[in-house]
């Protein structure tokens, strides 16, 4: 599936499918939520989002180091302005036991974080200022 073909890095696609590969329905989660993120994160700022909740804490391989519960995807503004999703990760949720990793602007370089509550909120809130009620269901 090519669901985000033209602003998602093909390197980002490939690590999120490895990574997530023994997660399909949650890949295709994370999917149709980065499609929908380019849409509602225009504003030229940089973003980490949660975009989903693994069932399990998952290590997808020991070299990489991307390891945790919870989903993350990371956009930022590409040469002309556009939002483009230039990596996807796991990472340790600060309720996970042992060393969980902090969920900031500062430890992840971006402008701005969205946990996933608030990025279901953001998504909402876009999805009814932006489209009809017809759209939506």
């Amino acid at each position: 599936m090519e669901t985000f073909k033209g602003y998602v890095k093909q390197h980002a696609l490939e690590q999120l499918r490895s990574r997530l590969a023994r997660w399909p329905d949650i890949l295709k989660q994370v999917e149709q939520l980065a499609d929908v993120a380019k849409d509602v994160y225009d504003d030229k700022n940089s973003w980490a989002l949660q975009v989903a909740e693994l069932p399990e804490y998952a290590q997808t391989d020991p070299l990489d180091g991307s390891n945790g519960n919870i989903v993350v995807v990371v956009i930022r503004p590409n040469n002309k302005g556009v939002p483009s999703v230039i990596t996807g990760f796991i990472r340790r949720s600060s309720d996970m036991p042992g060393k969980p990793q902090p969920f900031t602007p500062e430890a992840l370089r971006v402008d701005k974080v969205a946990t996933l509550p608030e990025f279901m909120r953001h998504v909402h809130r876009f999805l009814f200022k932006h489209k009809s009620m017809s759209d939506i269901a």
